[in-house]
């Protein structure tokens, strides 16, 4: 089954008030649920559905929608030829560039460790890497409203809350667990004792629950990785 983050016949994840910080939530379920991901041209800096857009080949689906506006060029910005982009092409004679001058551009995302385009990079290198998330790979899911939450492959979990309101969520590990990629994210013990998991609005987080954490007395991290019956022991710099 293939999941999409959208394509040319519906409005992008960035439509409407729909903008590009919720759009990463959006495209870490994308890249760690048990399908077959694609990311649409665009979609990975945060391009907008953009109203207005002159109809064009029967993209005009009635009175109230026009799929012209998810079809409009891809907005490289002065990129320069090597290593990552095009070089500036020529303007396009399909369909108008959005209008708007605060438009997201790779060129303007490509060396920013915090931008949407970052996000997206570093999600495919996981999908690649983590055989845990392989479309055959376990899922249980945990909960399905506000935050979604679900497994894979036993022992990666995956938190999102794609709600404006911050959530909690108890989740055992959690404390212990490795950050594998997370936003707006905090993990605690509460009172009674039980671990739960904050996020807040359009937050999300990547846990990986094999390895529990804790400083040891030269101030490195002891690693306890508890895959199936096997336990392993490793130190490393901690942060």
């Amino acid at each position: 089954m293939g999941l999409p983050t959208s394509n040319h016949d519906f409005t992008r994840l960035v439509a409407g008030p729909r903008d590009a910080e919720q759009a990463r939530v959006a495209h870490v379920l994308t890249m760690t649920w048990p399908a077959l991901p694609s990311v649409y041209y665009g979609d990975e800096i945060g391009m907008r559905y953009v109203p207005g857009t002159p109809t064009l080949e029967g993209s005009r689906l009635g009175p109230a929608y026009d799929r012209a506006g998810s079809r409009t060029p891809m907005q490289w910005g002065d990129l320069p030829a090597d290593p990552y982009g095009p070089g500036r092409p020529a303007d396009s004679t399909y369909l108008p560039e959005d209008p708007d001058p605060e438009r997201p551009t790779v060129a303007a995302q490509v060396d920013d460790g915090d931008s949407l385009l970052r996000l997206v990079r570093d999600l495919i290198a996981l999908r690649h890497d983590d055989p845990r998330l392989d479309a055959a790979a376990p899922v249980e899911v945990l909960a399905t409203g506000y935050p979604l939450a679900y497994v894979r492959g036993g022992t990666l979990a995956v938190l999102l809350n794609p709600g404006g309101a911050a959530v909690r969520f108890p989740l055992a590990g959690a404390v212990g667990g490795r950050q594998v990629l997370a936003r707006g994210f905090r993990a605690e013990t509460d009172n009674g004792g039980a671990e739960v998991v904050h996020l807040d609005g359009h937050g999300y987080a990547v846990l990986d629950l094999a390895v529990a954490q804790r400083p040891t007395a030269d101030g490195r991290a002891w690693y306890a990785h508890r895959s199936g019956a096997r336990t392993g022991l490793a130190l490393a710099p901690w942060n």
